[in-house]
């Protein structure tokens, strides 16, 4: 999610089949006042079926995020495991997230859970890779790059590795319309 004044998008996963393994990722980056939320919910069905879902955000100016994130484990579903993550770092004081994360267990023998991370760009970071030379930018640069590359090395073609970067810079180095 890098566009649109306001967006909602929601993915709905099934595990059904035995041994069944799905993971979704996601990107958000928000500006200026945009407005996302993101749904998303993972339903386990089958035996020894595995999930991990894994969303991450950057929000800056006075753009606000809603993510809300649902585990399901059904009655026959024994023997799965599934995690849900979702973490947002904010880069201004006016920025604001809401990250909901959530279980549905209805079985026992079951490995699930979840994580959720709402935070402001760490100063003592960026202060302590500025005392080694890179400028403000450059520092906060550096720990976006680093907020977002476990996602993004799953991405195994290097043209399209390179463009989701760019697209991500390009969205972050974006002033505020007026």
């Amino acid at each position: 999610m890098l566009g649109a004044k306001a967006g909602r998008v929601a993915i709905t996963g099934k595990a059904e089949g035995e041994g069944t393994y799905l993971e979704h990722d996601g990107i958000l980056v928000a500006g200026d006042e945009q407005r996302f939320k993101l749904i998303a919910e993972l339903d386990h069905h089958g035996r020894h079926t595995e999930g991990l879902m894994r969303y991450k955000g950057i929000l800056k100016d006075k753009s606000y995020s809603d993510l809300d994130g649902l585990i399901r484990v059904g009655r026959n579903a024994a023997k799965s495991s599934s995690r849900l993550e979702e973490h947002t770092l904010l880069l201004s004081e006016q920025a604001r997230c809401d990250a909901l994360p959530a279980l549905d267990i209805q079985t026992n023998d079951v490995q699930v859970s979840h994580s959720a991370s709402v935070s402001q760009a760490d100063s003592e970071r960026i202060f302590y890779l500025m005392s080694r030379g890179l400028s403000k930018d450059q520092a906060r640069q550096l720990l976006v790059e680093g907020f977002f590359e476990n996602i993004l090395q799953v991405i195994q073609n290097p043209a399209w590795y390179e463009q989701v970067k760019a697209l991500i810079e390009a969205k972050l180095s974006q002033t505020p319309s007026v």
